[in-house]
């Protein structure tokens, strides 16, 4: 193998409303060098942050900036302007279909057919595909390195990875895929080094924040998630429906008119704690407006509910649990939601500990079966350590 030693690392995650961006110097391991992101993009003022390792902020401006093409410009033009050393770009991908999984370099026929695939995530290929060229463009000399969400799940068995559907349509690619791999690849790494024991057990992973899933984990191997095929289903998330009766989606197209793309809108952005509430998909201004507002009340408690029901579920196809995990947004900074998704939980032996729900890793009650943690996920990082095999 090549040495290695003193290149760099770009890391690209594109989400619904951000751009997030780290380099990573190869040293005697990974280490940060700095993070950026550009918020709420669509706005007309777009926050656009960069600091290094130590927080010290190299830029922080308001932009306009319109699409996640925009906000992929924008760190374009800043990443040369500045002359930051770059030597290989790795990108989070939502989705690269039945036969793409694994880590791979990315060239003009790998983008072609991620087009062909578009529609088993609509509503973020299209966007990965435009933020992916413009990077190329702008250092074509690079590797540039897919990395799916999708990987991690690659180890589901078939009773949980298809669907009761004809087997014509499996053939079609029609199938659970699991989203929040990378996410739920961290989780697990962190666990090996700092606790090995419990990273071989049974192990229920609560990704939760805008995009929410559940993934159960046994012998450190992937059994079965709740996301499926796209990223809308499963829990229900900020914006997302989650699962609901297929009959409903007859009903929308048959009684209600509505067009595909109709349909996508409500399902993907128009439902979950924003539609349920009718105020937002904040979790934050959710929570300070619940004692005044009984939708919100009723938007939060539903969320609360689909959560502890889902950790049933995964509890079910692992035979139990030895550890329950809250990681993203929302599960690393809101109490009250872990609080309120644990209260019930008692009959799988999980009880925790409200003092330090508060503050720290460890949240359970020194009584309780099952451990509970809380783990700060870190994406960007899974990136970059699959990017090593590349060179």
């Amino acid at each position: 193998m090549t040495s290695i030693e003193n290149l760099y690392f770009l890391t690209v995650n594109a989400g619904s409303s951000s751009l997030k961006i780290n380099i990573f110097k190869i040293d005697s391991g990974l280490s940060l060098v700095l993070k950026g992101s550009i918020q709420d993009i669509g706005n007309d003022e777009s926050p656009f942050l960069v600091t290094t390792e130590k927080e010290r902020v190299l830029k922080n401006t308001k932009e306009r900036c319109s699409n996640l093409a925009a906000a992929a410009k924008l760190f374009v033009q800043w990443l040369l302007l500045d002359e930051i050393p770059v030597n290989a770009i790795g990108y989070r991908m939502v989705q690269g279909g039945p036969a793409h999984r694994r880590p791979e370099r990315i060239d003009n026929h790998f983008l072609e057919y991620l087009i062909s695939i578009r529609s088993l995530a609509s509503t973020h290929i299209p966007d990965e595909i435009d933020v992916i060229s413009i990077f190329m463009d702008a250092f074509p000399a690079v590797k540039h390195i897919a990395c799916f969400d999708t990987f991690f799940h690659n180890s589901i068995p078939p009773r949980a990875k298809y669907y009761p559907l004809p087997r014509s349509l499996w053939k079609e690619g029609i199938q659970k895929y699991g989203f929040h791999g990378l996410s739920f690849e961290f989780v697990m790494h962190h666990l090996q080094k700092t606790v090995a024991g419990e990273a071989s057990g049974k192990i229920v992973i609560a990704h939760l924040g805008n995009g929410s899933s559940l993934a159960a984990v046994k012998d450190g191997q992937c059994v079965d998630t709740t996301m499926g095929m796209t990223p809308i289903g499963g829990l229900m998330m900020g914006t997302r429906c989650g699962d609901i009766d297929p009959g409903v989606l007859l009903y929308l197209l048959r009684q209600k008119k509505m067009t595909a793309s109709d349909l996508e809108q409500v399902l993907s952005h128009e439902s979950g704690l924003k539609g349920v509430s009718g105020v937002s998909a904040n979790l934050e201004i959710l929570l300070g407006l619940e004692s005044e507002n009984s939708q919100v009340a009723e938007a939060l408690d539903l969320f609360c509910y689909n959560i502890k029901k889902m950790i049933g579920a995964m509890a079910a196809a692992l035979n139990g649990i030895d550890t329950l995990i809250f990681t993203g947004g929302i599960g690393e900074h809101a109490a009250v939601i872990r609080n309120r998704v644990c209260d019930g939980l008692e009959y799988l032996g999980i009880r925790i500990h409200a003092g330090n729900n508060n503050s720290g890793e460890l949240i359970s009650s020194a009584g309780s079966a099952v451990k509970v943690r809380v783990v700060k996920t870190d994406e960007a990082y899974m990136i970059a350590k699959h990017m090593l095999s590349f060179f």
